[in-house]
């Protein structure tokens, strides 16, 4: 069996949204989707492969970065009409990247759209107001599951047109996610360990000379200073700590 046949048959409605971005937005070519770690991104990308076939290409960024020059020479010479980039921040030089596949998507020759995903909201939303600003790229936030897509997923409404028939009891299932554990987010350490690895990543990649507060150069705990002085995310409390720096 195949990865793409492990898929969910049920899908986020992130997936509703994305594909109706490739088949009627007829003015952005690039939609930028972001979301925290584990909330589906992958899949989501996956599950749209699967529904387009032969005319999606996905290339996970995260293992195959070194490869992509390649592989997008491959993109544009082939028939495929949708590009899935899953983790654009592992391309080195990504947003001077982004904004060239912007410009290809666009051209006489050739057009097609692309979905790029990234774990960290703030090198995609500098992305779109940057290289991709001024209208180019739709952003799309995916966030942890929503009490609509609980209803759907746990067969309480048959699809995403109507949840009139909800009740207080659904909720109050929904913010246990009983019956969907699986969908939990673990914040864990290993979570933020990775999370925060795959931000200074993004940071290293970054093809502007301006960077964001580089998160490697600091060992937990972060004091409070280290947070006014720098760009940066909400940390966790327990990493935050008085100093006297």
């Amino acid at each position: 069996m195949t990865e793409i046949e492990r898929l969910p048959d049920k899908e986020r409605l992130i997936v509703q949204r994305l594909r109706n971005f490739i088949d009627t937005d007829a003015h952005c070519t690039v939609a930028l989707v972001s979301g925290v770690r584990q909330t589906g991104k992958t899949t989501a990308l996956k599950q749209l492969r699967r529904s387009y076939g032969a005319t999606a290409t996905y290339v996970d960024l995260s293992v195959e970065s070194d490869r992509f020059a390649d592989m997008l020479d491959g993109f544009i010479a082939g028939e495929a009409s949708i590009l899935l980039l899953d983790e654009i921040s592992y391309l080195r030089d990504y947003e001077v990247i982004a904004q060239s596949v912007y410009n290809m998507s666009t051209g006489e020759n050739k057009r097609f759209k692309v979905i790029i995903t990234g774990s960290s909201a703030a090198h995609l939303t500098k992305l779109s107001i940057s290289k991709l600003g001024g209208g180019r790229a739709r952003l799309f936030r995916l966030p942890p599951v929503m009490f609509i897509e609980y209803l759907y997923f746990t067969g309480r409404i048959r699809g995403y047109s109507s949840y009139a028939g909800a009740s207080a009891a659904d909720f109050s299932d929904y913010l246990r996610l009983k019956g969907l554990s699986y969908l939990t987010v673990q914040f864990d350490d290993d979570y933020f360990d990775s999370y925060y690895r795959e931000v200074e990543i993004g940071n290293r990649q970054r093809g502007l000379s301006h960077s964001l507060v580089d998160l490697h150069s600091y060992n937990p705990p972060f004091c409070e200073r280290h947070l006014r002085d720098h760009e940066t995310w909400v940390l966790p409390s327990h990493l935050i700590v008085d100093c006297s720096c």
